[in-house]
């Protein structure tokens, strides 16, 4: 590899970054540093290990890890949201609206720029049981269907548009579907993990934000 990339004068010599489960921005960081390196990847892979290259370095599989890149990015900006220090318990709920309306507003009909108009509008699913909010006319009003989702997607994300356009039809369904059940996977686990309990801080900071109370009585409770 080393070898290889000295012979690229094109491509800066990058070491492979290894995955680190632990920390949050790991797998971004990985994604980042294989997409940096891809062509002398590639031709080492072309060289050393035929059924590796044959399976990986592909149209769609080079379009699957810019699509993960791309959503891993939503997530990350979370991450480095929470990674500040002095976190005060307003900024980190704040926080949590603001990248909630940013995925939802894949697979919602909502307008990200006003996170709390969005977030009113999101309540009643984000608190309440899916199978029964799913089903109702406000739920249904403001949902994107899949093809609704693709078109909104491509047109939020149009540098992916090219490597899309590439792709066959069925590769092209399994790269909409993947960032289709990513999102949503994303907004339940947001949903379900949104602190709502009583005994918990973030929910008198909830109150503060959705009732204007002081923050010197949030602090007194």
């Amino acid at each position: 590899m080393r070898e290889l990339r000295m012979d690229d004068s094109n491509e800066s010599l990058l070491a492979v970054k290894t995955y680190t489960p632990i920390r949050w921005t790991s797998l971004k960081e990985c994604i980042d540093r294989i997409l940096q390196i891809w062509r002398p990847l590639e031709e080492f892979f072309k060289r050393t290990d035929a059924v590796v290259h044959n399976s990986y370095f592909n149209q769609e599989y080079f379009a699957m890890l810019k699509l993960l890149q791309n959503l891993l990015s939503n997530v990350n900006d979370l991450f480095e949201d929470f990674q500040q220090e002095n976190l005060e318990t307003l900024e980190v709920v704040t926080s949590l609206k603001r990248h909630l309306i940013c995925i939802s507003k894949y697979i919602f009909k909502i307008d990200p720029t006003d996170t709390d108009a969005s977030y009113r509008k999101l309540q009643s699913f984000i608190t309440g049981n899916p199978e029964v909010y799913e089903k109702t006319q406000d739920y249904l009003a403001i949902a994107r269907s899949f093809d609704e989702f693709k078109s909104y997607y491509i047109e939020k994300n149009s540098y992916l548009k090219i490597l899309v356009d590439a792709l066959g039809s069925s590769q092209k369904d399994r790269f909409y579907k993947s960032a289709f059940e990513f999102v949503q996977a994303i907004f339940e686990n947001m949903r379900v993990y949104l602190p709502r309990k009583k005994e918990n801080i973030l929910m008198l900071t909830d109150a503060f934000l959705l009732r204007k109370v002081k923050p010197k009585m949030l602090r007194e409770k």
